[in-house]
């Protein structure tokens, strides 16, 4: 199929008459010079032409639109870079690699110019990375978001930046948690759980305290902006930059994992029945959202 028609065909109706009113062979001319200039430029990396002419299509709306030449608004995109965002998004190895090698550090540079903690800076990389190029619910991974207009490393500067940005505000916000506040864990007024915590105080409080300092840091953080800042999914989504069926995802896994370490420590150190034991397994279960709001509240 020529490359035309596969650009086209992604075009809204709008784009796609403006385009079509081009001369095909000038167009067809236009798109084969940038599917060669990615190709020159990155001889490893194979790409099918019509996905690659079809992502350019997707990726070229914000530069089309208005422009009195498509065929010159086209002629000013970078090719190569373009086929590279393209490869990559598809998941192509030998695009990765090349990505990995040549963009990324511009991401680490922008990063270490913040000043940020160097595991910091390892953990935000990691994250632009996993946005880069896996879809975010019913979005496209964030790749799709580059046009073309300007290099894709000063894209990814830019990105890298405003990561940095949001954590820096993170950090700030971060309530460090007191072994005192443990002591909040079973407080509420339920009796069976306040019969429990009288018995087993002491284990209970070592379990939890475990099971916290075990969790990774951004299992964690994620439970204090929930439970301590009142995040909600929607505005933890937008923090993240991620869906809010993502954000919502990693909220209940970090819950989950924290339950799951404290059920595992409590049956390591409680010597009790099986009905007694799977009682103070179903009060942390039924109770854990309201205790970790005391749990990870600073002390006055």
């Amino acid at each position: 199929m020529p490359l035309a028609e596969s650009f086209l065909a992604e075009l809204g109706a709008e784009l796609r008459a403006a385009c079509a009113a081009l001369p095909r062979e000038r167009l067809e001319a236009e798109l084969a010079r940038l599917l060669e200039a990615g190709r020159a430029e990155h001889p490893g990396v194979a790409l099918d032409p019509e996905r690659f002419a079809s992502w350019l299509a997707r990726a070229a709306r914000s530069a089309l639109e208005g422009a009195l030449d498509p065929a010159a608004a086209l002629g000013q995109l970078h090719g190569p870079d373009l086929y590279l965002a393209c490869a990559c998004e598809a998941h192509d190895p030998a695009a990765l690699a090349r990505f990995e090698a040549e963009e990324l550090p511009t991401v680490r540079a922008a990063l270490a110019d913040q000043r940020l903690a160097p595991a910091l800076r390892d953990e935000l990389v990691q994250e632009l990375r996993a946005a880069l190029f896996t879809p975010r619910g019913e979005l496209a991974p964030m790749i799709a978001n580059y046009s073309g207009r300007g290099r894709l490393r000063g894209w990814l500067r830019v990105a890298a930046v405003r990561m940095g940005q949001r954590a820096l505000g993170k950090e700030r916000r971060q309530v460090p948690l007191p072994d005192v506040a443990l002591d909040g864990l079973a407080a509420a007024a339920d009796p069976e759980l306040a019969r429990l915590k009288q018995a087993y105080r002491a284990e209970f409080r070592e379990a939890v305290r475990g099971a916290l300092a075990s969790l990774e840091a951004r299992a964690r953080t994620l439970l204090c902006q929930h439970y301590l800042d009142d995040l909600g999914i929607d505005q933890l989504g937008a923090l993240y930059q991620v869906h809010r069926a993502t954000a919502a995802r990693w909220v209940a896994a970090a819950r989950e994992e924290l339950l799951e370490r404290t059920r595992a420590a409590l049956q390591e150190r409680l010597a009790i029945s099986r009905p007694e034991l799977d009682s103070v397994l179903r009060l942390i279960a039924s109770r854990l959202d309201v205790t970790l709001r005391d749990i990870l509240k600073p002390s006055e």
